[in-house]
């Protein structure tokens, strides 16, 4: 089985937001009369879209949460995040990320992305950071997909790649992820996953992924295509 499509999370994975996300997250519940608590934060937000993490949240706090309310809310947040972002001086971008890119279109595989933001907002993004046209195919908020853990964000970009590359199937496809939720979601779109270590350590992902890593430019592309070629994903245990 041959690697062909490698899919990115955009949030923690790409960019180093997850400070930001989470203070938005913390104003937004101040705005409503809730404080902020960071392990409930992590519980219900790390790795998951927007309207699961602020239902959970509020659901917590005992909040009665109907579908007008809590869109209102993503929307907040999502805007929210779009200004913030659009202030930085420089976007807080993984280093090795555009190399690491690189190596991918030179071995022709095909490039998704994975994100938890609306299309009006990411893309000007990655626009800024010369990425709008390194990825194949995304996947943004305005679709309909359940949250991770749920594999259905996987699944739909699995669907728009193979638009593009007919044949393609979950098993030619690795993803790189940095949350356990998000990990679980493409194990169970049936995907081999590289944690990458921008949240956790590599202790608790070595648990949970097929290959860790620290920062992009330690993921060998090569070995993972050997691995991928000799249909054995079970070596890629000893090799994380």
């Amino acid at each position: 089985m041959m690697l062909k499509a490698v899919f990115l999370e955009f949030h923690g994975t790409v960019l180093n937001d997850a400070r930001l996300r989470e203070q938005i997250t913390s104003d937004l519940l101040l705005q409503n009369n809730l404080r902020p608590n960071a392990q409930d934060y992590q519980q219900c937000c790390v790795g998951r879209r927007d309207r699961a993490c602020l239902h959970d949240l509020l659901e917590q706090r005992g909040r009665l949460v109907n579908t007008p309310m809590l869109q209102n809310l993503v929307n907040t947040k999502q805007q929210a995040y779009g200004k913030a972002i659009a202030s930085c001086n420089e976007l807080p971008i993984y280093p090795g990320l555009e190399v690491f890119i690189r190596k991918l279109q030179s071995a022709n595989l095909k490039i998704g992305l994975l994100t938890l933001l609306s299309a009006q907002i990411i893309e000007p993004i990655l626009a800024r950071a010369n990425l709008l046209n390194a990825f194949d195919a995304w996947l943004t908020a305005d679709e309909d997909w359940l949250s991770p853990p749920e594999p259905e964000g996987y699944e739909h970009l699995l669907q728009k790649v193979c638009q593009l590359e007919p044949g393609l199937t979950a098993a030619n496809c690795l993803a790189i992820d940095h949350t356990l939720p998000g990990i679980a979601a493409a194990h169970l779109a049936g995907m081999a996953v590289v944690g990458i270590t921008h949240t956790y350590p590599l202790h608790i992902l070595q648990r949970h992924a097929s290959w860790v890593v620290d920062k992009f430019n330690e993921l060998e592309l090569e070995r993972i295509e050997a691995v991928f070629a000799g249909s054995d994903r079970r070596a890629a245990a000893s090799a994380s």
